[in-house]
């Protein structure tokens, strides 16, 4: 299984499937079960495996994709296409 680094607040976003797309300046061919961590320097939780989502398509980021995206991008972007599966429990011992 693949993984990705998000920082916060948009990894909980991500991982709570409000948000859809993630933006990224490059593309990737792969498809299929993406793990959702947060970055260590990006606020509460920090560094740890959130979710799990399934990547359905990478495609350059369209205006219609804002949205989804909860971003607005000015710059040439794809839009990697993200469908919720559920949260990770966390065990904290």
């Amino acid at each position: 299984m693949k993984a990705i680094s998000i920082h916060q607040p948009y990894a909980n976003w991500v991982a709570c499937g409000y948000k859809t797309i993630e933006v990224r300046t490059w593309k990737h061919d792969y498809r299929g079960e993406l793990l959702i961590c947060s970055t260590l320097n990006s606020g509460e939780p920090a560094g740890v495996a959130l979710a799990i989502v399934d990547l359905t398509d990478v495609r350059p980021f369209e205006k219609d994709d804002e949205e989804a995206a909860w971003c607005q991008v000015e710059t040439p972007s794809y839009s990697f296409v993200l469908e919720w599966r559920g949260l990770l429990k966390h065990r904290f011992e």
